[in-house]
């Protein structure tokens, strides 16, 4: 038997050397050369790729033991044929004590939730909520924080290994199959021998109460989970399994560095209520469709089966700290930049409404999460990037930003928010009218969170604003905002950024002065005061610790008057959008109606309904003002436009000083 050390330096095969474990192998080789085959030194092989083909070519058997990398090794007693994996079968030694078996089973398991799963916990609907408005609940929690803080070492040991106390954690896409070929993995890095099969589905049963897989995205089949296991399973030799798993475990650590921002951000928008963090996204249109079939069984008549019935735009925002807002819209409306700004729009509106009942005032910065199912048009394109820069300059906010996930990634938190949603609208099956969707989802949702100290409401919307045609046109956002085909572009392998941040220069650390800044901007926008200045902060992922590039300038302050106009003519102007079908599926519409009134004469309400949707003369309700905007600025920042100086520096220290005598020393 040998010992093989995997190298990626090419050499010829006439440089196939061998070596004494006691010469020049390391201690951990040597222990494993040892520990196999009556304790007689194995010779250590160097081999790479080419060399392993070479002698499956001259037909050579060599019965090895083959380092993966990361101290990982795994002991070979078969041909180098090519038909299978460099290694198969188990590690010999004697056969461990059930006990010692299943206690190595539930080291393992411990190792990998407080490792590998993620704390998904939304905090929204849980029984234990620290930020709930109920004082029994709060003292519960304190009570547990101080217990935790004088448990001794024996107690805490054994309540980290306890399944029933822990949270419940997610680990990735996946089953428990592939932990158990993980945990096999894991023994051989070790050097254990691993337990059988049935006894970790056995001792895992009880680890499954605080550990679940993520399930796997519906947004795109084309992700870099999907690819990178795809290349996994097709792998021809171990060298290239080794590279793509390396590559998705790096992908897993990038995607929880950005959920860890997420986290700090959602945790201050919570606590500490400097931070307003908004989430945006939108529900399954098909589990919104309108009315609903008896028994959930349509009619046999084929127009059934061609036309399609309408169905609803449901998109729902979270505003931590201050409650869970719902907006459905009718079929024609789109979820374009336009209704993504309009639903932000009334989210900051109801959240100022709630300050203003609790008689505070909205945090001066606002950190927004918008994601509409991984889609570039509606929420990471140019408009988004100036509704934001004309709320920095107006002095709304002093910092406001647009992150997202990587693709194929969602937040929880919303998909949790989605998941009661599917359930409130499954359990009722007359659903004819948006005012049913409405009321179902009052009566069945709103008692989930108010017990939390959460404000919820659902609210149907008729007509928005043309932000994209109100919004003042001086300059246009480009470049960043590509389609997220995978990774990168097909074009080259630059990544597309997924986080932008504006504020403006007074802002920056000690007001931008000695920050390398891209300021190139026509001579004819210069102006002489720059404090307003708002620039872009563009990164290529939530959690990267550097910028993609220099800060850029995007609205100087000579577009100063026309952001205030802006702001001023957002509650008067008359610029509004509704929902309108063409001629074509209107005449769908009305046909549809027309056999669904003859098939099922209870379902009058839905037939008016869709009827209601072909008429362009129909009542609709108006765009509500928004209270926040008519208050001005300043209220958003409760102490006005203050403005106190930078902080004097600290003295500097006494400097040593040397005097030289003209006597010599001696």
């Amino acid at each position: 038997m040998a010992l093989v050390r995997w190298d990626d330096d090419d050499a010829d095969m006439n440089q196939l050397q061998r070596y004494d474990s006691s010469s020049e192998s390391t201690d951990a080789e040597s222990s494993i050369a040892h520990d196999v085959d009556d304790g007689r030194p194995l010779p250590i092989i160097d081999l790479t790729q080419e060399r392993l083909q070479s002698l499956h070519a001259l037909g050579k058997d060599i019965p090895c033991a083959v380092k993966i990398g990361c101290g990982a090794w795994a002991l070979e007693n078969t041909a180098l044929d090519g038909a299978g994996p460099l290694f198969k079968g188990e590690m010999e030694g004697p056969s461990a004590p059930p006990a010692v078996k299943s206690a190595s089973v539930t080291n393992f398991l411990v190792h990998l939730y407080w490792t590998a799963a993620e704390p998904m916990s939304t905090g929204i609907i849980a029984k234990s909520n620290a930020h709930s408005g109920d004082q029994k609940l709060q003292e519960e929690i304190l009570q547990r924080l101080i217990d935790s803080k004088l448990m001794g070492p024996t107690t805490e040991i054994l309540f980290h290994h306890d399944p029933q106390r822990l949270a419940l954690r997610e680990l990735p896409h996946g089953c428990w199959s592939n932990v158990f070929v993980l945990y096999r993995a894991h023994c051989r890095s070790s050097g254990e021998p691993p337990a059988a099969k049935s006894t970790f589905f056995a001792v895992s049963q009880s680890w499954r109460c605080c550990m679940r897989f993520h399930k796997k995205t519906q947004h795109s089949l084309r992700v870099t989970c999907s690819r990178l296991k795809m290349e996994i399973r097709n792998s021809k030799d171990l060298k290239s399994h080794c590279q793509f798993s390396q590559q998705l475990l790096n992908h897993y650590f990038a995607v929880l560095e950005d959920r860890k921002v997420y986290y700090t951000a959602r945790e201050r928008g919570k606590t500490f209520k400097d931070v307003l963090v908004l989430i945006i996204d939108s529900y399954d249109k098909a589990k919104v469709t309108l009315p609903r079939w008896p028994f959930q069984r349509c009619s046999k008549r084929p127009i059934y089966e061609q036309v399609r019935r309408t169905s609803m735009t449901l998109t729902g925002c979270i505003v931590h700290g201050f409650g869970v807002f719902l907006y459905l819209g009718d079929e024609g409306f789109g979820t374009g930049a336009n209704w993504t700004i309009e639903i932000a729009m009334r989210s900051i509106d109801r959240a100022y409404a709630i300050a203003q009942s609790m008689n505070r005032s909205l945090p001066d910065e606002l950190l927004c999460w918008v994601q509409g199912d991984n889609a570039c048009k509606e929420v990471r394109n140019s408009y988004t990037g100036r509704w934001a820069s004309l709320m920095c300059q107006g002095g709304w906010f002093k910092n406001m930003g647009h992150h997202h996930m990587q693709k194929g990634h969602t937040h929880e938190d919303i998909d949790g928010i989605f998941s009661i949603c599917t359930s409130a609208l499954n359990a009722l099956a007359d659903l004819q009218t948006p005012r049913d969707v409405q009321r179902t989802l009052i009566d069945r949702m709103r008692p989930l969170f108010t017990k939390s100290g959460l404000v919820f409401d659902c609210e149907i919307i008729d007509t928005i604003r043309d932000w994209c045609r109100i919004m003042p046109a001086g300059a246009t956002l480009k470049n960043c905002y590509r389609p997220r085909k995978g990774d990168s572009d097909r074009d080259d392998e630059r990544c597309v950024p997924q986080s932008f941040t504006f504020m403006a220069r007074e802002g920056m650390p000690g007001g931008g002065y000695g920050i390398d800044m891209d300021e190139s901007i026509p001579r004819r926008l210069r102006s002489e005061g720059c404090a307003k200045d708002i620039f872009a902060l563009v990164k290529a992922s939530m959690a990267s610790p550097t910028l993609s590039q220099k800060p850029i300038l995007v609205y100087p302050q000579s577009f100063l008057p026309a952001t205030e106009r802006f702001f001023r003519t957002i509650n008067s102007c008359n610029l509004f959008l509704t929902a309108s079908l063409d001629e074509s599926r209107s005449m769908e519409l009305n046909e549809l109606a027309k056999y669904i009134e003859l098939d099922f004469p209870h379902l009058r309400r839905g037939v008016g309904y869709l009827r209601s949707l072909s008429d362009d003369n129909r009542r609709r309700l108006p765009s509500p003002h928004l209270k926040f905007i008519e208050a001005g600025p300043t209220a958003a920042h409760g102490l006005g436009d203050v403005r106190v100086g930078a902080v004097r520096a600290a003295p500097t220290p006494y400097k040593l000083q040397v005097v030289f005598h003209h006597r010599p020393a001696g």
